[in-house]
C-alpha cells in the first residue's frame, strides 16, 4: 500500500462498513495491520477481540480497547474517542521504536497467509456446523 496515510501514520482509525452485532473485518482493517499501524476500529463490537483469537497483536499495553466490548454504537463512539484521546497524550516515537518487532510480526503474520488460514479453518467449521 502506497497510500500516504499508510505510510506517514502511527495509527490508524478504521471505520468499518458494518458496525451492528457480529463481526465483520473489511480491507481497511487488514491494510492498517499490514502496514504495522496500531489500530483503533469503529466497527462492529468484537473486531478488536477476534483479531486477538485470530492472532493479531492488538496492543492492549499501549491501547485501550474496552470500547470494543460496548454493544451500544453510541456509548461505543464516546469510549473509543476516551480511548483515543489517552492515546494521543503517549510518546508515539517512543512507542514506536519500541513495538516495532510486534508490528513486524503482525505484518508477517497477515501477508504469510497465517491469519488467512485459521480464518478459513473457522469458517469452514462455523459453516458445517450450521448445514449439520
Amino acid at each position: 500500500v502506497a497510500h500516504s496515510g499508510y505510510l506517514d501514520a502511527y495509527a490508524a482509525l478504521v471505520t468499518e462498513t458494518v458496525v451492528l452485532p457480529g463481526v465483520y473485518i473489511s480491507e481497511k482493517t487488514w491494510q492498517s495491520i499490514a502496514m504495522g499501524q496500531w489500530i483503533f476500529i469503529l466497527g462492529c463490537p468484537g473486531t478488536i477481540a477476534h483479531l486477538k483469537h485470530l492472532g493479531v497483536d492488538t496492543f492492549d499495553d499501549i491501547i485501550d480497547h474496552s470500547y470494543d466490548k460496548e454493544p451500544d454504537f453510541f456509548v461505543r463512539i464516546q469510549k473509543l474517542h476516551q480511548s483515543m484521546e489517552q492515546f494521543l497524550l503517549l510518546d508515539h516515537h517512543r512507542l514506536w521504536k519500541d513495538t516495532a518487532n510486534r508490528r513486524l510480526l503482525n505484518q508477517k503474520k497477515f501477508l504469510s497467509g497465517e491469519i488467512d488460514q485459521r480464518y478459513l479453518s473457522e469458517l469452514r467449521q462455523t459453516i458445517d456446523e450450521i448445514t449439520i
